[in-house]
């Protein structure tokens, strides 16, 4: 499956502290296809920035990975490969 522009929602309006926004992203995609790079496609559309959060809820097994934005660029936002939370 690919990225799906309406899986994505700001958690946080505001940086949290000034520093960093939180996102949840939900999909049926591997923890290291979120992971790819660019893989976000229109993160600078979106306001997305390196340091950001991104929480990902896989909607097939309910299993919950938090990622760090590494990179930003106009072909999108590579995540960090992602804790799992059991």
């Amino acid at each position: 499956m690919a990225y799906n522009r309406d899986n994505l929602v700001t958690v946080s309006f505001e940086p949290l502290g000034g520093d960093f926004k939180m996102w949840r992203y939900a999909s049926t995609d591997a923890t290291a296809t979120v992971a790819g790079a660019g893989y976000i496609a229109d993160a600078l559309k979106m306001g997305m920035k390196v340091g950001d959060i991104v929480i990902v809820s896989k909607t097939d097994t309910n299993a919950i990975t938090f990622h760090r934005v590494t990179a930003v660029s106009g072909a999108g936002a590579t995540l960090s490969a992602g804790l799992s939370i059991t």
